[in-house]
């Protein structure tokens, strides 16, 4: 929604998915990610509860490297939409110049979720507990990456239709 009240349409564009299509799929995926992986934490959190494994108030503490790890990739849909408004800022940019303003968004995107699996792998390292937090981190920015990585959402002429040229 703030993309749609915010991007300044050249003259005769479409909707937002038609004018930077790469960026519009590469947040849906982050989100459907996000959602699934929201749902199996919840899941993971009620069975830790039920079967006495969940940690003690009195020993936790603070994880931050674990903790960024899981917030991060919802944190992308934030940066990238903020990388796009600013990268459409000039006025008089063309569709074909919104394809580069797509690109932008998603490599901020996936600059975040990288920072996210950094993260994960950072408190694996200093055996952060409890250790399932930044191993689901890691599985999710890893999923994340292969996807960007597959579907080429960062490719200059993705379309909406036949996805990115190959």
């Amino acid at each position: 929604m703030m993309l749609d009240a915010l991007v300044h349409r050249p003259p005769g564009a479409g909707s937002i998915t038609t004018l930077i299509p790469g960026f519009t799929y590469a947040a849906a995926t982050v989100m459907k990610v996000c959602l699934a992986a929201g749902l199996i934490s919840a899941v993971m959190a009620v069975a830790a509860q039920a079967f006495g494994s969940a940690p003690d108030a009195t020993r936790a503490r603070l994880w931050t490297w674990a903790l960024a790890s899981v917030v991060l990739p919802p944190v992308a849909l934030i940066a990238g939409t903020v990388a796009v408004l600013i990268a459409q800022a000039p006025t008089g940019l063309t569709v074909r110049d919104f394809t580069y303003v797509s690109r932008t968004g998603v490599i901020v995107q996936s600059s975040v979720i990288a920072a996210g699996a950094i993260a994960a792998a950072i408190a694996l390292i200093k055996r952060e507990r409890p250790r399932l937090l930044p191993l689901f981190g890691l599985m999710v920015n890893g999923l994340l990456i292969a996807l960007f990585w597959y579907l080429a959402f960062y490719a200059v002429g993705f379309d909406q239709d036949t996805w990115a040229p190959r």
